[in-house]
C-alpha cells in the first residue's frame, strides 16, 4: 500500500466534487482554486441540512453512519477522515477517503426518500454559494 498524504488542493478537489455532486454542473465558478474558506462554509451548511433532514429518513441504512457523527466543518471532517483511513493503512486507490462525501450525496440522490433533503439543500444555498464565490 502507498504511502499518501492529502493537501488543501486535495480537500479543494473533493469540496468541489461535493458542489457538482449537489448543485451539479450549473455553478460557473465550481473549480477547486475557487474554493475559499467561505465557500467552504456555505458548503458546510448545506451538508449539515442535508444530514439533519435525511437522519429523520435514516432507519435501517447506516451506511454512512459516521458522516452524521462527525463534528466540525467539512474541511475538517474531510482532513480527519483522511488521516484516519492512512493512519489505519485503509487508502489505496479503490478506497479514497476523499470521495466518501462525494458517494454519500450520490447515494441520497438514488433514493427517492433522500432526494429531496438534498434538493431542498441546493435550493437554500445556492445564493449564498454564488456570493460566497463572488466573495460577496
Amino acid at each position: 500500500m502507498k504511502n499518501k498524504t492529502f493537501t488543501d488542493h486535495d480537500i479543494r478537489v473533493t469540496i468541489s466534487g461535493i458542489i457538482k455532486e449537489i448543485w451539479g454542473d450549473g455553478v460557473a465558478s465550481n473549480r477547486p482554486e475557487n474554493i475559499t474558506p467561505e465557500v467552504a462554509a456555505v458548503v458546510s451548511d448545506a451538508v449539515n441540512q442535508i444530514k439533519t433532514c435525511s437522519k429523520r429518513l435514516l432507519a435501517v441504512d447506516i451506511t454512512y453512519n459516521f458522516l452524521y457523527t462527525a463534528p466540525g466543518t467539512i474541511w475538517e471532517v474531510i482532513e480527519g477522515m483522511a488521516a484516519d483511513m492512512i493512519a489505519n493503512l485503509c487508502y489505496d486507490d479503490k478506497r479514497n477517503p476523499l470521495t466518501t462525501y462525494i458517494g454519500w450525496i450520490r447515494v441520497l440522490r438514488g433514493r427517492r426518500q433522500y432526494v429531496a433533503c438534498v434538493n431542498t439543500a441546493a435550493l437554500n444555498y445556492r445564493s449564498r454559494l454564488e456570493l460566497a464565490f463572488l466573495d460577496l
